[in-house]
């Protein structure tokens, strides 16, 4: 069926008309009766985003005595019970039925306040001209509202409501109100999500509200795709609950961080993603609770769950080993710090697996270099099996491996070639290295060389840097003097003392009478 041109044209110019204030430019058989409705409109687009930072768009515009009164008597209403002709009220304070949806103040507001946090000038903030005449009348008006809609369970526009009062009104009198509702808001549509976490994290002062939906209706899996609409329950939002709900928590923490609800938040939004399978995210949200609240109730969780998320984080010897040494440390920080935790026993074998896993990526780089044809590149890693992980089953295969390479490599005498070839000076070597080394590598070694004899009476000296033996000729004798002389010492010579001076008398001057 087509559409009646006329009746089109009819019904467009009647919208523009009774959306715009006044036809009085309208002229019959002209243009004048599109172009001024259109002209307005645009006009007041263009005000609303050109805003003159000078002085605030709604100076000298304070609320009316209507104004008032009409707050008044939505506050009489809530009080009765009545919310819902009370939220009628607050949402048309001014009286304007439908034109209320073309005010653009709220916008100019918004423009205003964003470009003069952006230019900010010295003295801004004592400017009077930059004060906003109706901040405490919409501050009382936002939370009115939202309670309202909080009785009458419209969740999703309470939460709206909420969040707009602490975001234009960060230090409001309401904070602690406002941030109780948006927990039980949030926790409600997690507990409607069929989420464990929000029944187990529940403060002595926060109640669910009884919703109006029946408990069958939201255990299906495929509610809680961000995809499905919600259309059988008003108290939930459209789309994506969950998410709505995570954002609610995110909104507690960010806007009153001090607040005794701060820290209930943060682990209830870590619990969740940690049941929607968000591990990183999870870890960032446990990470922040441990650093900036260290004397939550939820520490030790925080601690115990953070540590499980950075070792879930460790993907294999293939990959970086980072995740795994904070694992480690976060693990050995949650035993120090509470000994008598019950998953102490898990924790210790979590740390040997990791220990483990730390050999088995040493080894990973031994079969590397094995494969590269690298000797001495094997030999540094296991060395470092040797000294680091003792008592493992890596530990004996090293030490195999090691003998099959050869003798120079299980002593470390390749080790000291390397550094005087690179000009380097020799390490000396301290007492404890005389230790014989394990039986099974005594026998494939060289016997050590003996230390030849010095003088009794000759002067003491420093200790030598080890170095390779040098072969008899047959000239020399084993009763010869060594080859080396001892480098005389300076005699230390006594400091000079500075010799006292005497102090010097102020001199005196004679003034003349």
């Amino acid at each position: 069926m087509k559409p009646n041109v006329g009746h089109v044209a009819a019904l467009l110019t009647a919208c523009l008309l009774g959306s715009s204030s006044g036809c009085q430019s309208v002229q019959v058989g002209g243009l004048d009766m599109l172009t001024s409705p259109l002209s307005r409109s645009f006009s007041a687009i263009k005000d609303a985003a050109t805003v003159n930072t000078d002085q605030h768009p709604d100076l000298g515009q304070g609320p009316s005595a209507g104004e008032r009164l009409r707050l008044e008597r939505a506050r009489n209403l809530a009080e009765t019970g009545r919310h819902a002709e009370a939220e009628a009220l607050l949402v048309d304070l001014k009286g304007q039925g439908p034109a209320r949806f073309l005010d653009f103040s709220k916008r100019s507001r918004k423009t205003f306040l964003k470009k003069l946090d952006k230019d900010r000038r010295i003295g801004d903030d004592l400017n009077p001209n930059l004060v906003d005449p109706r901040a405490a009348f919409r501050e009382d008006t936002l939370f009115l509202l939202a309670e309202s809609q909080f009785h009458l369970k419209k969740f999703s526009n309470a939460d709206d409501s909420y969040t707009e009062l602490l975001t234009d009104f960060p230090s409001t009198r309401h904070i602690d109100r406002a941030s109780q509702r948006l927990f039980e808001i949030g926790r409600y549509w997690l507990d409607s999500q069929n989420f464990k976490a929000a029944s187990e994290i529940r403060p002595a002062n926060a109640i669910v509200p009884a919703g109006r939906s029946e408990p069958g209706m939201t255990g299906y899996w495929f509610t809680r795709l961000p995809l499905i609409p919600n259309m059988t329950d008003g108290t939930r939002p459209l789309f994506d609950t969950g998410g709505r709900a995570l954002r609610t928590l995110k909104t507690i923490w960010l806007n009153d961080p001090t607040g005794h609800l701060a820290d209930d938040a943060l682990m209830l939004a870590a619990a969740t993603y940690l049941e929607r399978g968000d591990t990183r995210e999870a870890d960032r949200i446990l990470t922040n609770l441990r650093k900036l609240y260290p004397d939550s109730p939820y520490l030790e969780p925080a601690f115990l769950l953070g540590s499980h998320v950075r070792l879930m984080g460790y993907q294999g010897s293939a990959y970086d080993e980072t995740p795994l040494d904070e694992a480690a440390q976060l693990k050995r920080s949650t035993l120090g710090l509470f000994p008598d935790i019950k998953e102490k026993q898990r924790l210790q074998s979590e740390l040997d697996s990791i220990e483990a896993s730390r050999v088995e990526r040493e080894w990973q780089r031994v079969e590397f270099y094995r494969k590269k044809n690298l000797p001495k590149a094997m030999a540094v890693h296991l060395n470092r099996i040797l000294a680091r992980f003792a008592g493992t089953v890596h530990e004996e295969r090293a030490r195999r491996m090691l003998l099959e390479l050869g003798p120079d490599f299980a002593n470390g005498r390749w080790m000291m070639s390397e550094v005087q070839a690179a000009g380097n000076p020799s390490p000396v070597i301290p007492d404890a290295a005389d230790e014989p080394p394990p039986g099974d590598i005594v026998e494939e070694l060289p016997p050590r060389p003996a230390p030849e004899k010095l003088d009794s009476d000759g002067p003491p000296t420093t200790p030598i840097a080890p170095t390779e033996p040098t072969p008899l000729t047959p000239s020399d004798s084993p009763a010869s003097e060594p080859s080396w002389q001892p480098t005389p010492q300076p005699t230390p010579q006594p400091t000079p003392q500075p010799i006292p001076q005497p102090i010097p008398q102020p001199s005196t001057r004679q003034i003349p009478d």
